[in-house]
């Protein structure tokens, strides 16, 4: 057989074994199999953790391009353990690269945030004790070039607080935060409403226990 032909069917061969390598070692344990279909092919996790829900595609960065979000934490999850969100950008019509992971865009994570419920750890049981027997994310939600968080950190109390992109600093900074309080009739009466973009306070900033 001639060289020259035996090596373009060398490569050939190597670069399909590569492929079915990579695709062995990608990592796309869902906690839903209703999500498996749904996740952009070549878009991997870390060995042990699965996605766990998928957001609505949006242009969160405001690029023109919508954007692949999807929240993901460990398959054997724990009290006290975190739920990450990570924001794969779209580079043309078929292809997304990670772009942006968040460790705070979520309570810790705890089985149940009853006060009734007791966990063993002392620490993770105070910290899980100062949410108040509820979890504070009421929606978090993504528009276009925005990030809306709602929480409701009492039985009465609410904030809104909404995010919008800078493309120069390539990051969210708080726009608007409103506190409104719930009646008796379950109706929201906006208490304060303030406008803090230019003390630039950036969402890797948000802390729940600022507003617990």
């Amino acid at each position: 057989m001639n060289k020259l032909y035996i090596l373009p069917v060398l490569l050939v061969f190597i670069s399909f074994s590569c492929q079915a390598q990579n695709q062995i070692d990608c990592n796309r344990a869902v906690r839903s199999d209703f999500y498996s279909k749904k996740i952009p092919e070549d878009i991997c996790l870390t060995p042990g953790y699965e996605f766990s829900y998928l957001y609505d595609y949006a242009d969160v960065n405001d690029d023109g391009l919508k954007d692949f979000i999807t929240e993901w934490r460990k398959q054997d999850i724990q009290d006290g353990d975190t739920l990450y969100l990570s924001i794969y950008e779209q580079v043309d019509s078929a292809k997304y690269e990670l772009a942006w992971t968040f460790d705070n865009l979520y309570p810790i994570y705890f089985q149940r945030y009853e006060l009734s419920y007791v966990v063993e750890d002392s620490l993770l049981n105070e910290l899980q004790g100062r949410y108040g027997g509820k979890n504070p994310l009421n929606i978090l939600e993504f528009k276009k070039g925005e990030i809306l968080i709602h929480l409701q950190p009492g039985v009465v109390d609410h904030y809104f607080l909404q995010y919008r992109y800078d493309p120069k600093a390539k990051n969210w900074y708080l726009e608007k935060r409103i506190y409104s309080e719930e009646d008796y009739e379950g109706n929201l009466q906006e208490r304060t409403n303030e406008y803090l973009w230019d003390q630039k306070i950036s969402i890797d900033k948000f802390d729940y226990f600022d507003y617990l």
